[in-house]
């Protein structure tokens, strides 16, 4: 029989359940089945009509399936955005309509089996998979040592393209399978012109690179191969603007570094490397595969197209396989391979006459494994620049540490929350490093903007359109919609042990999409909100530094020989500042910069106008701090100026509740926000503070933002509040009626019940715990010409605190 070369109307043959010929007998050419461009099937040499976008896109689906069942639910989805309720009946018509089209070979093409269809071809018979079984077969006579074959491997599995994968029938739910498979043929065309390149043939690529290059700019393993031909060609000055083109491009669109391997190619040329040091530098990356899309957790591609090899083997005696049994034979029949694996004995599909159509079928095998096509690895590291001055955080960097080793079949996920300015950026940047031994695939930072005061948050679809071209994908592969664009980054990252930096992230529902599939990804996130609804991550919440951690950062940031002059004034500048990490370094830089100054000199300027003095560059601690302010809705806003009024050490919600005069329902629910977003301390279960800068913050939105009016009536209602329950309180102590009767006649402004006190010991336990705010408010009435109310409250408080 005469052997047809693939890409002109050569066929495989068919054998459905119902007509399965002898083990012995060779398939005769029958059906061709092309996605690598425009959808076409074959059958008998006629080119079958699809009529109608149902038709064609369950061709597509089947096809990427190829003789594996693919539910009726997944069908369901690929055909309708909404689904009728005749979907079932309308399922069957198209199946009945396809069926027709594809006519003409010994049996249906179309098969029921269960509760879904399939394609009753061999994958050979699809030239998708042929493809990856001669990229598989060229990456394996590469590690032999034969680079020349490979090449010719990879020239004939590249001629099965006639465009971008499925081509006209870019429909959302099939787009993965597209991006994934346009994105396996441009690491082809790499790997093939990178053994070009090494085999000397720098010249005669010239071309066909730059032009690659203009149609996928943002692929720097692209660049990186274009800038070591020219420098091979002679051209050093072209290698260098062609890295610095691309240089400027990442910086203004993305807003990114290039990577390590446009650094590498970048250096390599400054050195003056020779042709051949400068390709073998770039060989690694080049030779390996794409991601999987088959079976990858969370993508919605359909099954069936692995990466980096065939799903199954071929046969090379002439005879089909067995069909699969025993323990693997449900990944088998649902076309999905958790590793592509082959028989003991047997060369597989690595063989590049695997091309030819006279090959029999190809079938999924059982047994031992022989070999697995490796992971892909990922030459990419976006991780900004860890700081010299870090200090103290040792717990937590531990705790992190410990997390990201732990494993399993899910991704580890951080989320480090804290106020603004606590250092949250500064740990996580400072553990990743310290994780990158342990992350060889890849290391991805994105600042998502959650909180920022000249920019939006950033959407989940632009998130993922940088991390995606991060990753090497080229604009052109990018789905539109996010949920695809979702898939498509797990499908990417699968099987990958890659670290992810989200930083600034608003809250759950933004860095959700962006979370990996799979168990061997460490995901940390940081953010000023708390994220309890983030199913399954660890909160690491961090709070201000400890004292003697405070003290080092400052030091070390002044000098530790000027520190240990005035010890003293540190510890003073440090608490002054709150022990918060960004404070400090504004402070402790605004000295450094001022070798005449005394550490006493900052003490001083603190605490006469912290806010004012906390300011440098563009690190405004009070407006940074304020940027948590400005995403609260107006309740949440308008409690947190007035909080600024109360002047006590903390409160609980009915003394917020009688400041703002909301009811206390709904005073407990912005209380939650304004804890949820860190701009509230609890020390106890039930009673919150605000650290001293965010006091100042509020107290600074209040004066630019609140009425005077609106303020005054705080003031009011929180001096009734406290003469009240100084009243309340102290009448359960003494039983005195009269006591009692006195508070009933002073009902105060608007304001909610006094928290009632159960016995005489709880209400002992009330009086002390806001022993600090009756004296607090008493100077506050006193100060704001309240004298009746002052001396109602000492009254109150006398039998048993004294006069105060």
């Amino acid at each position: 029989m005469s052997t047809t070369p693939l890409g002109m109307r050569g066929t495989v043959s068919v054998h459905t359940e119902q007509s399965r010929p002898p083990a012995n007998q060779r398939y005769q050419p029958e059906v061709d089945v092309r996605i690598l461009g425009p959808l076409r099937i074959a059958v008998g040499g006629r080119t079958a009509r699809l009529r109608g976008d149902r038709v064609t896109r369950l061709a597509a689906l089947l096809s990427v399936s190829a003789d594996a069942v693919v539910p009726f639910d997944r069908i369901v989805d690929v055909l309708w955005d909404d689904p009728p309720e005749s979907a079932r009946q309308q399922v069957h018509n198209v199946v009945g309509t396809l069926r027709r089209a594809l006519a003409g070979g010994p049996g249906p093409l179309v098969v029921t089996e269960g509760s879904g269809y399939r394609l009753a071809v061999p994958q050979s018979a699809v030239d998708a998979y042929r493809f990856q079984a001669a990229a598989h077969g060229a990456r394996q006579a590469l590690a032999e040592g034969r680079p020349r074959h490979a090449l010719d491997i990879f020239t004939k599995g590249l001629t099965l393209w006639r465009g971008p994968a499925l081509a006209g029938l870019r429909d959302s739910r099939l787009a993965n399978t597209a991006a994934v498979l346009d994105e396996q043929r441009l690491d082809a065309i790499e790997a093939a012109t990178d053994i070009r390149l090494r085999l000397g043939e720098a010249g005669a690529i010239l071309g066909e690179l730059s032009a690659l290059v203009a149609e996928h700019p943002f692929r720097e393993s692209l660049r990186a191969l274009l800038m070591r031909a020219l420098h091979a060609a002679g051209r050093q000055a072209d290698a260098l603007a062609v890295y610095e083109a691309g240089r400027r491009m990442l910086a203004d669109e993305l807003g990114l570094d290039p990577g390590p391997q446009l650094r590498r190619a970048h250096d390599a040329v400054l050195r003056g490397e020779t042709a051949g040091a400068l390709a073998v530098a770039g060989a690694a990356s080049a030779m390996e595969p794409t991601a999987e899309i088959a079976g990858a957790p969370g993508t919605t591609a359909a099954p069936g197209l692995v990466s980096g090899g065939s799903v199954s083997a071929f046969e090379l005696n002439g005879s089909a396989a067995a069909e699969p049994d025993g323990p693997d034979a449900d990944l088998a029949g649902a076309g999905l391979s958790a590793t592509p694996h082959v028989e003991a004995g047997s060369r597989a599909a690595a063989m590049p006459d695997v091309l030819e159509a006279e090959q029999p079928i190809a079938t999924r095998t059982r047994g031992p494994v022989a070999q697995t096509v490796p992971a892909p690895r990922i030459d990419r590291s976006f991780l900004p620049r860890d700081i010299g001055e870090f200090v103290g955080r040792r717990q937590q960097t531990e705790a992190l540490i410990e997390q990201a080793g732990i494993g399993g079949p899910a991704p580890q996920v951080a989320v480090i929350d804290g106020m603004g300015g606590v250092g949250k950026s500064a740990l996580a940047v400072h553990v990743a490093h310290r994780l990158v031994p342990q992350f060889p695939d890849g290391h991805y930072f994105i600042d998502l903007s959650g909180f920022c005061a000249v920019t939006e948050p950033l959407e989940p679809a632009q998130a993922l359109e940088a991390l995606l071209r991060a990753s090497g994908l080229d604009p052109e592969s990018l789905p539109e919609g996010m949920d695809e664009r979702s898939a498509l980054w797990r499908a990417r990252l699968a099987g990958r042990r890659v670290l992810v930096l989200l930083d600034n992230a608003r809250d759950a529902a933004q860095v959700r999409p962006l979370l990996p599939g799979t168990g061997e990804a460490f995901v940390l996130i940081t953010s000023r909100r708390r994220m309890p609804s983030l199913e399954g991550a660890v909160a690491v919440p961090l709070d201000v530094m400890r004292a003697d951690s405070a003290i080092a950062l400052f030091s070390r940031i002044i000098g530790p020989e000027r520190a240990a002059v005035e010890p003293e004034a540190v510890a003073s500048a440090v608490e002054l500042c709150g022990h918060l990490p960004l404070a400090i370094q504004v402070a402790a830089a605004r000295l450094r910069d001022r070798a005449t100054w005394p550490v006493e000199r900052v003490a001083e300027q603190l605490s006469r106008h912290r806010t004012r003095f906390l300011v440098a560059g563009d690190r405004d601690v009070t407006a940074i701090l304020a940027w948590s302010y400005h995403l609260l809705p107006a309740p949440g806003k308008r409690l947190f100026r007035l909080l600024s009024v109360h002047p006590g050490p903390d409160f609980d919600a009915h003394t917020a509740s009688a400041l703002t005069g909301m009811p206390l329902p709904e005073t407990e629910a912005v209380l939650e926000q304004l804890f949820e977003a860190n701009l509230l301390q609890e020390r106890v279960p039930g009673r919150y503070h605000l650290h001293d800068l965010v006091h100042d913050c509020a107290a600074e939105l209040q004066n630019s933002h609140g009425e005077a009016v609106e303020q005054a009536l705080a003031e009011e209602r929180l001096i009734d509040y406290h003469v009240r329950a100084a009243l309340a309180w102290c009448a359960v102590l003494a039983s005195d009626r009269a006591a009692q009767a006195s508070q009933n006649s002073y009902p105060g402004i608007d304001a909610d019940p006094v928290q009632r006190a159960k016995d005489p010991a709880h209400a002992l336990r009330l009086l002390e715990a806001n022993l600090g705010n009756f004296v607090a408010v008493r100077r506050l009435a006193v100060a704001s010409g309240r004298s009746q109310a002052a001396d109602e409250l000492a009254k109150a408080l006398a039998p048993h605190f004294g006069q105060l």
